[in-house]
């Protein structure tokens, strides 16, 4: 009798509890940030795992070229241990969106806003008006915020680390010499452009796109540019402090005599794009 009804009363309260769907978007999405692979899957990648009820269940590891089982562990793990770039890279980005470019690559060596050598470019301010021919055998990537010329409406759907994102299709180069081949991925919840440019070859501007990711905890430091010229200039350096703080970093501000107008943020240290750990202090240099 009491067998019985501990059988009933087990079944009554089994029946109470509700179970939904696994979350296999947000499983994916966490297992492709941390199996990192410095690459882009197209939004219809098949899915890695098999659902059976409400339980996900991983296929056998043994000779199927995927990965074993997550085993549960009390020990704390580091945020950032996912953000570690290729050998021989350096992360640069915005926010959290980055790619991996070699560490031999400075930033922003452009010629009126032309790559003249191999480069990462960010926030590059204002360019002088002239023009200057891409040069040959230089491979570039800019990353920047879209522009409002720029309709991505046709671009094909791809997944960066497991969030939505699009991608340029190849076009042949302008008819002239160098040719200049060029790619690009867009970001738009965070509205993060990287356009890729070589003259080598479309395979090298493409190569440079394989390196976009999505950071786990460490955040680039933010340009400057719109913080001088998307606002009164006198509180361009206020502005900027609440952009480092917003970002989860630390603002230490000194002054220096400046001919331009008070306010204006003359430079800061580490500079844009550069990608640190949150709480890192940030020296800027603002005009007084």
């Amino acid at each position: 009798m009491f067998d019985d009804n501990l059988t009933d009363l087990l079944e009554a309260r089994a029946a109470d509890v509700l179970v939904g769907p696994p979350p296999l978007a947000e499983m994916h999405r966490v297992a492709a940030r941390r199996r990192r692979s410095y690459g882009v899957a197209l939004a219809a990648a098949a899915a890695v795992v098999v659902t059976v009820g409400a339980v996900a269940v991983w296929p056998d590891g043994s000779g199927s070229g995927r990965d074993d089982a997550p085993i549960a562990s009390d020990s704390p793990t580091d945020p950032a241990a996912g953000d570690v770039p290729p050998p021989g890279f350096r992360w640069v980005g915005m926010g959290q969106a980055v790619v991996a470019v070699p560490k031999s690559w400075p930033l922003n060596a452009t010629n009126c806003g032309t790559p003249a050598t191999d480069t990462v470019v960010v926030d590059q301010g204002v360019v002088p008006l002239c023009m200057a021919l891409y040069p040959a055998g230089v491979t570039s990537v800019e990353i920047r915020a879209k522009n409002n010329m720029e309709e991505v409406s046709s671009w094909t759907p791809i997944e960066v680390d497991g969030e939505a994102a699009l991608r340029s299709t190849d076009q042949a180069p302008v008819d002239a010499e160098p040719k200049v081949y060029r790619a690009s991925i867009y970001l738009p919840e965070r509205d993060v452009m990287f356009a890729a440019s070589s003259s080598v070859s479309q395979e090298a501007a493409d190569e440079v796109l394989t390196r976009v990711a999505i950071l786990d905890a460490l955040v680039a430091v933010p340009g400057i540019s719109e913080a001088n010229y998307g606002g009164e200039q006198r509180k361009a350096g206020e502005n900027y402090v609440r952009t480092l703080e917003e970002a989860g970093l630390t603002a230490e501000v000194v002054t220096e005599r400046h001919r331009g107008g008070a306010g204006f943020v003359l430079g800061v240290s580490p500079t844009p794009g550069t990608v640190v750990e949150p709480g890192t202090v940030v020296t800027v240099t603002v005009a007084r």
